[in-house]
């Protein structure tokens, strides 16, 4: 999982751009990336976070964005094929 936070534009993609890479470890299931915390998002950070979704998939992997703002959520409206939910899965005891 990724945790976003605050406003990310153009003066501060690239940690935003490390920070998905780290995500290209992860070979299958679902990954997750919290922007419950963003404030703004400009194209550039949309289009790190497309960048990120094609990767995930074809590693077989799906990302999932969290995120409850409006004008977050329209952002990604616009570009879409983002799977959106509005909260992190709840931990699961693995024996």
């Amino acid at each position: 999982m990724v945790t976003l936070c605050g406003e990310i534009d153009i003066a501060n993609i690239s940690p935003v751009e490390h920070e998905l890479a780290r995500l290209e470890g992860v070979r299958a299931g679902d990954v997750y990336v919290d922007l419950r915390a963003v404030t703004f998002l400009d194209v550039r950070a949309v289009g790190a976070l497309v960048r990120a979704r094609e990767h995930a998939g074809r590693r077989g992997t799906r990302m999932r964005l969290v995120c409850l703002r409006p004008f977050t959520l329209r952002m990604l409206e616009m570009v879409g094929g983002f799977a959106v939910v509005d909260e992190l899965p709840l931990p699961t005891d693995v024996p």
